[in-house]
C-alpha cells in the first residue's frame, strides 16, 4: 500500500521551519539563513523555506527537478526565479520513509533590493540594479516522514491542560527588550511562552517542535491589517490573534493553537459584548441538536447523532474577531437514557468584562422508540423545501427517531418512523425536533385566555425576544393571553400557560384599508372560487408580512384563509 508523503523545508542552521501543514517529506535547509545587506551594509536575515507538497513513497530522486526546487523553495524576501544543477546524495533511486537526504542546487533569485549583498550558507552574492542574481548555490536536507510512526502532537496551557485556544481574557502581553521597537521575534517568543508543546502523549518534548516562523507571524499580522515593516511591528491598540503550529518530527503530524495577544491599550472595537459562534458561524439561541445515546458529550465540542461535529467558540465583539473565552455555565446533559432533553447554557467573557450567553437544546436519541411531547404535523423535505405531509402526530405517540437532523430557516427537523429506526433513517418523514422535547413546561397560571387560529407559521420567542427554536404552525389553534406585550419594539401575545410569546400580526393580524377595488386570489394567476370583488374603502384583516408570489407581485394573506380556502389580496391595493 502506498504511503502518503509530504515535503516541507526547514532552515536548520537558524532552527527555522515551515508553514503549518501535516506533511510526509520535509526538506530541512542546512545553513540556509540568508543575510542581506542594504546600501548601508546592515545585515537583514532572510529565511528560506519550502511550501508543503504532497508526494507518496514512489517518489524518485529524479522527481526532485529544477522545476520542483523553483516551485517549492520560498524566500521570506525575494523569490526563486529559476533552478539548475539539482543533485541528491545516496545511491537509492527512491526517497524512503524515515531517511534524510542532502540536496544541492543552483538557483536564480529575484525580488531583492538592488545592488545589495546577500549570503546563503557560504555563498555571498550581490544583486544587480534590478534586484536579481542569476547564480546562487544552496544546500538543504530532505527528511522523509514515516507516517506509520505513532504520536499525536498537542498543546497545553502552562498548567498542562490540553487546549486549542489559550484561555486568556486580557490577551498575552508582548515582552520585548525595547518596548518602542516591537519585532516579529518578540511576538513569536511571547506567544510561545504562553503554551507547552508535546509531540506525543508520552509528555516528552523531544522529537517535535513549534515550526511557526517570524515569516508566518508577519503574514498572520498582515491578514489582520497590522502594520509590519521588515522585522518591526506596529502593535494595534486592541488585541489580535497568533496561531502557533507544532509538529511531530517523526511522523510529520501537526497541530495548532490560537494565542490571543494584547495590544497597546483598550480597543474601541471591544466595546460590544462577545459573540458566540458554532463552527465559526453565527448562531442563535434555542437551536436543537440530537446526540446518540451513550455518546461522549462536551458542551463546547461534540458530535451529533448524524456524525456532524459542533464546536463553539467566541470572539470579542461583532467587529473584533480576537478570541474570547467561552465556558459552559450549565451542562446537565447525560447521554445514558434516550428520550431525555436538556438545556445547555454557554457564557462568553470579553476583555472588557462584558459577557453574553447562548442556550441550546440537546435531545438524546437511541435505537428504541421515543415519546412525542407535543402535537405536531409531519413534513417531507425536498432539498431545502419543507412540505407538510398528510401525517400528523399527537403528544404521547411513540416514534423511532432517525440519526439525521436538518435545519431549514432556523428550524430543526428530525427524521421519524412508527416502524423502526432503520425505516426512519431511510425515509423522508420529518417532525420539528422541538416536538421531541418538553421545551416550555406549563406554568398553569394564566387566566382569561382565548383560542385563535395561527394564521402564519409563527416562531416561539422568550420574554427577551430570543427565538426558542420551535414553531406554531399555520391553521393550528393556539391559546393566548390576549393582552399585547411589547418586546424590543415589537408586539407579542403570551402563549397561555407557557413562558413563550408569538407575534400579534401572525395571530390576530392588522386592519388595513383598500385604496383600490381588489380581487381575492388563490395563487398568482387564479382567483379564489366563490369570492367577488372587494371595494375601495373596505377594511380587511391581513396577517404577517407581504409574500412574493411566482408572478413577482406581493400579496397579503387575509381573514378566512385556510389550506382548503386560500385567500390573498395584492399588497399594492392597500394604503
Amino acid at each position: 500500500m502506498k504511503k502518503n508523503l509530504r515535503i516541507v523545508s526547514v532552515a536548520a542552521a537558524a532552527l527555522l521551519a515551515v508553514a503549518p501543514v501535516a506533511t510526509s517529506v520535509v526538506p530541512t535547509v542546512g545553513a540556509n539563513v540568508v543575510q542581506a545587506k542594504d546600501s548601508k551594509d546592515t545585515a537583514q536575515p532572510i529565511e528560506i523555506s519550502a511550501d508543503n507538497v504532497y508526494v507518496n513513497s514512489t517518489l524518485k530522486k529524479s522527481d526532485i527537478t529544477p522545476a520542483w526546487v523553483e516551485s517549492n523553495l520560498k524566500l521570506s524576501k525575494g523569490r526563486v526565479s529559476g533552478a539548475s544543477q539539482v543533485n541528491i546524495d545516496g545511491s537509492s533511486s527512491t526517497l524512503d520513509a524515515g531517511n534524510t537526504y542532502t540536496v544541492t542546487a543552483n538557483i536564480a533569485v529575484a525580488g531583492l533590493s538592488s545592488n545589495a549583498s546577500y549570503k546563503i550558507g557560504n555563498t555571498t552574492f550581490k544583486t544587480g540594479a534590478n534586484g536579481t542574481s542569476g547564480s546562487v548555490n544552496v544546500s538543504f536536507k530532505l527528511t522523509v516522514f514515516d507516517q506509520n510512526a505513532a504520536g499525536n502532537p498537542y498543546f497545553t496551557d502552562k498548567y498542562n491542560n490540553p487546549i486549542s485556544i489559550v484561555p486568556s481574557a486580557d490577551g498575552i502581553p508582548v515582552a520585548a527588550q525595547d518596548s518602542k521597537n516591537i519585532t516579529l521575534q518578540d511576538i513569536l517568543d511571547s506567544a510561545k511562552s504562553a503554551v507547552n508543546f508535546y509531540p506525543d502523549s508520552n509528555g516528552g518534548t523531544n522529537g517535535g517542535s513549534i515550526i511557526t516562523t517570524t515569516s508566518d507571524i508577519a503574514n498572520q499580522l498582515k491578514s489582520q491589517n497590522i502594520t509590519v515593516n521588515g522585522q518591526k511591528v506596529t502593535l494595534p491598540s486592541g488585541s489580535f490573534n497568533i496561531t502557533l503550529t507544532g509538529r511531530n518530527n517523526t511522523n510529520g503530524k501537526t497541530t495548532t493553537v490560537t494565542v490571543p495577544m494584547k495590544g497597546t491599550g483598550a480597543s474601541t472595537s471591544t466595546a460590544g459584548a462577545p459573540v458566540i459562534k458554532v463552527n465559526s458561524a453565527n448562531t442563535t439561541n434555542g437551536q436543537y441538536y440530537q446526540v446518540a445515546q451513550g455518546a461522549a458529550f462536551d458542551p463546547l465540542n461534540f458530535v451529533d447523532s448524524n456524525g456532524v461535529r459542533h464546536q463553539f467558540t467566541a470572539q470579542q465583539s461583532s467587529n473584533n474577531p480576537t478570541v474570547a473565552t467561552v465556558t459552559a455555565t450549565s451542562n446537565p446533559v447525560s447521554t445514558s437514557e434516550s428520550g431525555r432533553f436538556y438545556t445547555v447554557t454557554l457564557t462568553a467573557t470579553g476583555m472588557n468584562g462584558k459577557t453574553s450567553t447562548l442556550s441550546y437544546y440537546v435531545v438524546i436519541v437511541g435505537n428504541g422508540s421515543q415519546t412525542i411531547k407535543a402535537d405536531t404535523p409531519a413534513y417531507h423535505i425536498y432539498g431545502n423545501n419543507v412540505e407538510k405531509a398528510s401525517t400528523s402526530f399527537k403528544a404521547g405517540q411513540t416514534v423511532y427517531v432517525g440519526n439525521e437532523t436538518r435545519e431549514i430557516n432556523k428550524v430543526s427537523y428530525s427524521k421519524v418512523s412508527t416502524t423502526s429506526k432503520a425505516d426512519a433513517n431511510s425515509g423522508n418523514l420529518w417532525i420539528p425536533t422541538s416536538a421531541l422535547t418538553t421545551n416550555s413546561p406549563s406554568t398553569g397560571t394564566d387566566t382569561n385566555t382565548e383560542t385563535h387560529p395561527v394564521m402564519i407559521d409563527s416562531r416561539a420567542y422568550d420574554k427577551n425576544g430570543n427565538y426558542l427554536g420551535h414553531m406554531y404552525y399555520a391553521y393550528d389553534n393556539i391559546e393566548i393571553v390576549p393582552t399585547v406585550v411589547t418586546i424590543n419594539g415589537k408586539t407579542y401575545y403570551k402563549v397561555a400557560n407557557k413562558d413563550e410569546y408569538v407575534r400579534v400580526t401572525n395571530i390576530t393580524g392588522n386592519k388595513r384599508t383598500l385604496k383600490h377595488n381588489a380581487y381575492i386570489y388563490w395563487s398568482s394567476y387564479r382567483r379564489t372560487p366563490g369570492t367577488g370583488k372587494m371595494y375601495k374603502g373596505q377594511t380587511v384583516t391581513t396577517y404577517g408580512g407581504q409574500m412574493r408570489f411566482k408572478n413577482g407581485k406581493k400579496y397579503y394573506r387575509i381573514e378566512g384563509c385556510r389550506n382548503n380556502n386560500k385567500r390573498y389580496i395584492k399588497a399594492a391595493n392597500f394604503y
